[in-house]
């Protein structure tokens, strides 16, 4: 049941939105920005030596956060240990919830589902940033019901840097992981 909504959601995230009049008033991340090859180049330069899913990772971070005029984000190695690290005490898939015990402080973003072909940068990205829909900017909240923490912590304003991993647990599911520096959602403040 759990498997069937995730697989759900991941297909309604991905679809556009379109208004009465039948135009489409919102579009996935993919459908809405074109690869720029200029900054898809800067991510490979903040990311050098880095596998491509990393990269490209990084590009839609920087993609999503372009879109409210901040900075892009800088890859950090010692981000990315620390989120492989944690990834491997998750294999089994009983542990995604739970929040690691911070030597520093860091945000965290996390997303699962079903296999791994489903499971890309692109798919982690559309999700965490979809959530921009139920954040309400002026009020500084999220529709009642829904979660925008993902987002907030994308695009917060203070964050410099980003690190990834993605691990295959043990039942075949797949998860990714990024932890971001410094931390966002603060509570109070606006993410940008």
């Amino acid at each position: 049941m759990k498997l069937d909504l995730l697989i759900f959601l991941i297909i309604l995230v991905s679809l556009p939105t379109y208004n009465s009049a039948g135009k489409i008033i919102q579009q996935p991340l993919y459908k809405t920005q074109k690869k720029d090859e200029k900054m898809y180049s800067m991510s490979k330069n903040l990311c050098k030596d880095c596998p491509e899913e990393s990269v490209e990772i990084l590009y839609l971070h920087n993609i999503v956060r372009a879109g409210k005029k901040e900075q892009p984000l800088q890859w950090d190695y010692k981000l990315e240990r620390y989120a492989k690290s944690w990834c491997n005490k998750r294999k089994d898939c009983k542990l995604i919830h739970s929040f690691p015990e911070n030597q520093f402080e860091l945000g965290e973003n996390i997303y699962y589902g079903y296999g791994d072909e489903y499971i890309t940068p692109l798919a982690t990205m559309d999700y965490w940033a979809g959530e921009e829909q139920w954040y309400d900017y002026n009020s500084n909240t999220c529709q009642q019901g829904q979660q925008c923490d993902h987002y907030t912590q994308i695009v917060w304003k203070d964050t410099r840097r980003v690190g990834c991993a993605k691990a295959k647990c043990d039942n075949g599911d797949t998860f990714w992981t990024c932890n971001y520096d410094p931390v966002g959602n603060i509570q109070g403040q606006k993410p940008y």
